[in-house]
Parts: C-alpha cells; structure tokens; sequence
C-alpha cells in the first residue's frame, strides 16, 4: 500500500543509491530508464512521479544488470507546491535483470568429412542460461538433419558442400551471447576430371602395362 505522502517518486540506478532528491525540485519520471530526471549527475533516474497506481513498469534496461530502487513518500509532484521528500525512511530495494547466455566454449565433432555425407555429429557443451542454439555455416550445402535449437546437431552435406566454418550461440528472451570460436570444417570433394588417354605396351601372355595421359583433378 502506498504511504502517507501526497504522491511518491521512484528512482532507478544501475549502481548503488549516493544521493537523495532535493525538496523543493521537480523529478519528472519516465518509463524509459534514463530519460527521466536524475538526481544531480549521480545517474539515478525517476521513473515515475505520481499519485497514480502502485507500481510502473520500466524499459531500457541491460540484460544481466543489477538495478537499485528508491521510493520516496513526497507531499506533492510538481515543483510549485514546494515537494518535500521523506529522505529518512525511503523504501529501497536491488533487482538483477534476466541475463543473456554465457559465451560459448568449443564445438566438438567431424572436422574432416566428404562430400554427401549424413548423420555427421557436432556438439557444444551446454550454455548457461541459454533456451536455445544457433548454429551457422560460412560453407554451402550444410543442413541441420537432427537437434535443431539443442547443443547437440547431426548434420548432412550436400554433394556440392563446400569447406567452411561452423560457429553456435546460444540464445534466450533477452537475445544472443558471444558466439563460439569458428570451428573449421574441410569438406573433400569429388573429382570431376578423368586422365586424358588410356593406352596399354609391353602386353604379353601374362602381364601387360597400362598407361594414361596426363592426371585428373
């Protein structure tokens, strides 16, 4: 329940309270933290200013970040009627925002395969805070073939794949955390180009030679 003042401000800092607001100054919230009116210069933002409610919903916060709250029981919320603010017993409060996903160790798997390959297996360890995975290939003709969103894919190569570099991220609601290290994949093609010639000497009644052109590819 609300106290006793006219109105009550409330102060957002992303570090901990140093000051009070002034009586006898206006302190115009805002939902967006930062936008609204800070005590002095000491980066602590009110985010509301009202008689309204009791509570407010703050934006422009920093995943992973933990946030200090004051509320101030004040006698009025404007400036011309001389607010005085109850700097003796504000209630105060911390709250850590949801984090991002830690960075991602290193992918484990085939680093070597051949062209139309299947079932190829790639792993990374699972990350912290993270309800989903993103798995990226610089090469063509790779295709996830089983756990899609998990730290753990089989994958396929096409007969065309390329060489190229796998990379994960994991990812939640509050968006992607530092990508792997690349891990390089070397895709063997198939050769294309036959020698040029084929001929046979020196053929007798139990041997012969067999000779051709010059190499394929």
């Amino acid at each position: 329940s609300n106290g006793n003042g006219a109105a009550r401000a409330v102060f957002v800092s992303a570090s901990a309270f140093t000051a009070d607001p002034t009586d006898a100054t206006t302190y115009t919230g805002n939902t967006i933290f930062t936008s609204g009116t800070q005590i002095g210069a000491t980066g602590e933002y009110c985010v509301y200013n009202s008689n309204v409610g009791s509570s407010v919903a703050v934006t422009g916060l920093t995943a992973g970040v933990t946030y200090y709250v004051k509320i101030y029981e004040v006698s009025s919320s404007t400036g011309t009627n001389c607010p005085l603010f109850d700097v003796t017993t504000p209630l105060a409060g911390s709250q850590a925002t949801s984090p991002l996903p830690s960075a991602a160790g290193g992918i484990s798997g085939t680093a070597t395969v051949c062209q139309g390959a299947t079932g190829v297996a790639y792993s990374v360890v699972a990350i912290a805070n993270a309800s989903g995975y993103t798995w990226t290939y610089s090469g063509s003709g790779f295709t996830i073939a089983s756990g899609s969103g998990t730290n753990s894919i089989t994958a396929n190569f096409s007969a065309s794949a390329t060489s190229g570099n796998l990379t994960v991220t994991g990812t939640n609601t509050c968006g992607s955390g530092t990508v792997s290290a690349n891990y390089a994949i070397t895709v063997n093609s198939r050769p294309t180009t036959q020698p040029a010639t084929l001929s046979f000497t020196a053929v007798g009644c139990t041997g012969m030679t067999i000779n051709w052109g010059s190499n394929g590819n």
